[in-house]
């Protein structure tokens, strides 16, 4: 019976998913986008579902986040670069990337991060590539933007 009940609301997050992925590859066409690193989460922890995925251009990445809202007129992709390589602090140290979705964190290290609002609801998008530390990306309330730290 679950299967059946799930059915539709996989078929709608498919769609989603499509629609997350099109946005982005042709809002910037001349970036190499990897489908298999798109993730969902709810990033801006206003419990609708948003994605995220990487693209490489030359020696750089970029970060496509795609955030939904209740209003299609409303929903809005935001785009993050970051580099290749062990010399800069916006970097991975190494391809390919990856990104994994956690429940967000507003106190590394224990000290409050700008605009950042604990949610039970909201997640992280921690980037990484390479044996360096990851980049953490949040929600900056603030800004209304995603917004990063890193170690």
């Amino acid at each position: 019976m679950s299967l059946v009940a799930c059915g539709p609301e996989l078929a709608l997050a498919a769609k989603a998913e499509q629609i997350a992925v099109r946005s982005m590859t042709s809002l910037k066409p001349s970036t190499t986008w990897d489908t298999s690193t798109l993730v969902r989460g709810d990033f801006n922890g206003d419990g609708l579902p948003d994605w995220a995925m990487v693209g490489y251009r030359s020696t750089r990445i970029e970060l496509g986040v795609r955030l939904s809202a209740r209003r299609p007129a409303k929903v809005r992709t935001q785009f993050l670069e970051f580099g290749i390589g062990s010399e800069l602090q916006a970097a991975i140290c190494d391809r390919p990337a990856r990104l994994q979705v956690e429940a967000q964190f507003c106190h590394p290290m224990d000290e409050a991060l700008p605009g950042c609002k604990p949610s039970k609801h909201a997640n992280s998008i921690i980037l990484s590539g390479g044996d360096c530390d990851p980049i953490h990306l949040y929600w900056n309330s603030d800004t209304r933007t995603m917004d990063w730290w890193r170690l």
